[in-house]
């Protein structure tokens, strides 16, 4: 008798990254390359591992809920602690949270710069790092797997 092995993902839908059509960037690589510089998504979950540990509880917690009172059982009793986590990463990134934690190398150059591929000079006020055109912010995504998925998402940490 096994065990199947349910794992949290953190990372984003992979999209084409805008200014990428020259390159080929798209946001899982981006994410790739941002979680092997500044460890992005895994300090976040090491900053909130209490907090989504207690999410992911709750949210199973209402799907047995829902169930003994009736309802049928619902395709991902992990839902809402999926957008819930998803959430808290934007509030994380909004919130310049990472270079308030003190990672090295955060604030990144281009956030102290201004720099903002969204705007028409693509330079603007300071602004916190990794949300410069938004697409990996727009992107991020949150899963949950038994092992059994063939395909997952591209980019981020489990």
């Amino acid at each position: 008798m096994g065990f199947d092995v349910t794992t949290l993902h953190l990372g984003v839908i992979e999209l084409p990254h805008p200014g990428g059509d020259k390159t080929g960037l798209t946001t899982g690589d981006l994410a790739e390359i941002l979680e092997s510089k500044y460890g992005l998504y895994s300090v976040f979950l090491d900053a909130n591992l209490e907090k989504i540990e207690e999410q992911i509880a709750e949210s199973l917690r209402d799907a047995i809920d829902n169930v003994l009172a009736g309802a049928p059982l619902p395709e991902n009793p992990f839902a809402d602690a999926q957008q819930e986590i998803v959430s808290d990463f934007v509030t994380f990134l909004d919130t310049s949270e990472i270079e308030k934690i003190g990672v090295r190398g955060t604030p990144t150059e281009a956030a102290l710069k201004g720099v903002n591929h969204r705007l028409k000079l693509r330079k603007g006020p300071r602004r916190p790092s990794f949300i410069d055109t938004g697409a990996l912010r727009a992107s991020t995504a949150a899963w949950v797997d038994d092992g059994t998925e063939a395909v997952v998402p591209h980019g981020g940490a489990a």
